[in-house]
């Protein structure tokens, strides 16, 4: 995707998250799901954080709040949904699209290795309540 910062087009990319041109060969199940990626996205109020910024490349991770219009169908519950660990009862889609298995985990983090750690984290607790994700 491309976002405007400082007046400055710079292209963007979701952290920790395998562009999906790169997961799926199959044009019909990619299109399939960027639909569905951006249903979700419409229903709700987002907040993005800019993870890293190198040259012209943007990382961000995608949120939205419990207390905002959001589309989830469920309260926000950390112990429940992996996605809901940001804090604030923030709702993740870094983390939500991995859970739904629209895209694999990539190693796009470039120098923030505090958020680094925390993605591999929630991901390795996700991996530990479902041991079929193992």
């Amino acid at each position: 995707m491309e976002v405007k910062l400082d007046g400055k087009s710079c292209k963007a990319f979701l952290v920790g998250l395998r562009p999906l041109r790169e997961a799926w060969e199959n044009k019909k199940e990619r299109e399939r799901i960027q639909k569905e990626i951006y249903a979700t996205l419409k229903e709700s109020k987002l907040f993005v954080s800019v993870v890293t910024k190198t040259c012209d490349i943007v990382r961000l991770s995608l949120d939205t709040f419990a207390r905002n219009k959001h589309g989830f169908n469920h309260d926000w519950d950390p112990n429940k949904y992996p996605y809901c660990a940001t804090g604030w009862g923030a709702y993740n889609f870094n983390l939500y699209f991995l859970h739904r298995v629209f895209t694999t985990p990539h190693d796009n983090f470039g120098d923030n290795k505090a958020f680094e750690d925390f993605f591999h984290e929630l991901e390795r607790k996700k991996r530990n309540r479902d041991p079929s994700k193992k």
